[in-house]
């Protein structure tokens, strides 16, 4: 099931960089793209926050550690976003920037998940990621 959401999110996200891409082509401002991405990003999160609250008595349940590092996890997602349409502005082909992104957070995660989750993997994740650096490593230099 993890899979079908998997798909769902890459073909979202997929269609958000191609529609940034073209108007990156179309000479259009970094500021302007931005502006409208992210007050699409408000009206659609307005939308999901209607659908995903929950009642006044089980907002005052949740303890401040949830609420706060929930709401950070959201929080940062938007400079993430910033960040990456930036990126996307200064290359030809936005593979390079979701190849090299890719990796660098499956890095960061298996580092964190180590350290904060105590998460253990087998030598073969471990390959696979030496892999992808390689592969990553003959992605951007012959760009």
């Amino acid at each position: 099931m993890w899979e079908l959401y998997g798909i769902a999110s890459g073909s979202i996200f997929t269609f958000s960089i191609l529609a940034r891409k073209y108007l990156f082509l179309k000479k259009y401002s970094t500021k302007d793209i931005l502006f409208f991405y992210f007050l699409g990003t408000l009206i659609a999160s307005c939308i999901m926050l209607t659908v995903l609250c929950p009642t006044k008595n089980k907002i005052m349940k949740f303890d401040k550690k949830f609420i706060l590092i929930a709401f950070f996890s959201g929080f940062i997602v938007t400079f993430g976003a910033f960040f990456k349409t930036n990126a996307y502005r200064l290359v030809n082909n936005v593979t390079y920037v979701e190849t090299f992104t890719v990796v660098y957070k499956t890095i960061l995660l298996l580092l964190f998940s180590f350290l904060l989750f105590h998460i253990t993997c087998n030598k073969m994740t471990i390959i696979g990621i030496l892999f992808s650096l390689i592969g990553v490593y003959l992605i951007l230099r012959y760009q």
